[in-house]
């Protein structure tokens, strides 16, 4: 990973298994791009691939072709191709009679694995990334962000001619790219969103066809962990964070009365904080992230074992535990403290102070 690192073979725009990338770079990467063209009022259409089995499918042909030409040659290259090639594989299935109650087992014969990448290894991720570092620079029109198999497609333009225009040339990019690299998109799967400041209900919503099927249009989709909304608004990813908050927030109560408050405290950093706080740098700021405060509240109160208006102030000391807002103002100031480099300051944007 060093040598792809130093010699930039890996694409700026890719995010995942690298030092200093994360998921959150990755969403900010995607979500600038949507705010830049609803200030400028350009259309954006967003397409989510879908890569049926990914890691299971690269050729190992390709793959070593790609290592070659970015310098990973000789003897290296020899070690990766007898790490990959001539792997066999079979499958045994254990079952039991009801009747009888024995035990059998079933074996299949043995198959040698043509493609595909070892699951669960160190060095699976980063063949796979290898392999696809070359795909943005094929696709000329549209904007990437990616976080390993998570390929996500931007396309915009200022009028729906251009628009038509540029999604048949980047679809025709991508159709040819993933068929030389024998990579399957379920396009059943795949899905677009047309996206649109909140006040613009009549947005443009253009034919995309790829590999001769109709991508549908959808109003909401998940991607980097986080659900994005066609307004570009977090109500239906606050939503599911209050789903699972609530799930856990039962576990909790349902333990206060057998177990003790540190244990319950584990249990909720472990359960309830870890899904609070993925994705909080985004939606923290929404106005909806109050309910995912009021849960937050009614869990602390549960922990304590102390009545519903009790108030909260003294219970967050007590726990050691950040209130929402709190959580929201931490993992902002990290973010920019860690990526400031790659912000602009308002002074760069605007000619006036903000």
């Amino acid at each position: 990973m060093s040598f792809a690192t130093k010699n930039n073979i890996l694409n700026d725009i890719q995010h995942g298994f690298r030092e200093g990338k994360s998921t959150e770079t990755a969403t900010h990467a995607f979500l600038k791009n949507i705010q830049k063209a609803i200030e400028k009022k350009i259309n954006l259409i967003g397409i989510f691939f879908d890569l049926s089995k990914a890691y299971a499918v690269l050729d190992h042909k390709i793959l070593l072709f790609k290592l070659d030409a970015y310098g990973i040659r000789g003897l290296v290259n020899q070690w990766l191709k007898s790490y990959l090639c001539n792997q066999k594989q079979y499958v045994e299935i254990n079952y039991m009679e009801n009747t009888s109650w024995i035990s059998e087992k079933f074996t299949s014969t043995l198959k040698e694995k043509k493609r595909g990448v070892p699951q669960g290894s160190l060095l699976g991720p980063v063949l796979f990334l290898l392999h696809i570092s070359d795909f943005p620079i094929h696709i000329q029109r549209g904007r990437t962000a990616l976080f390993a198999d998570d390929t996500n497609m931007q396309i915009e333009a200022t009028n729906t001619n251009i628009l038509n225009k540029t999604i048949k040339e980047v679809m025709q990019q991508l159709s040819s790219w993933f068929y030389l690299n024998k990579l399957v998109i379920n396009p059943d799967i795949t899905i677009v969103i047309s996206f649109h400041a909140w006040q613009n209900e009549s947005n443009l919503k253009p034919e995309i066809v790829f590999q001769d099927k109709d991508i549908k249009y959808k109003n909401e989709t998940k991607c980097f962990g986080l659900y994005f909304n066609e307004d570009v608004k977090w109500n239906v990813h606050i939503k599911q964070v209050c789903n699972i908050l609530n799930k856990n927030y039962y576990i909790i109560h349902s333990l206060k009365n057998v177990t003790s408050i540190n244990t319950l405290r584990i249990i909720y950093f472990a359960n309830f904080h870890s899904h609070l706080r993925y994705g909080v740098l985004f939606w923290g700021g929404d106005s909806q992230s109050a309910e995912v405060f009021k849960l937050q509240k009614k869990v602390v109160r549960s922990i304590c074992n102390v009545k519903r208006k009790t108030s909260c102030r003294e219970l967050f000391r007590t726990l050691n535990i950040l209130p929402v807002p709190c959580v929201y103002i931490m993992e902002m100031v990290y973010y920019i403290k860690v990526n400031n480099k790659g912000l602009k300051q308002n002074l760069a944007i605007h000619d006036y102070e903000t």
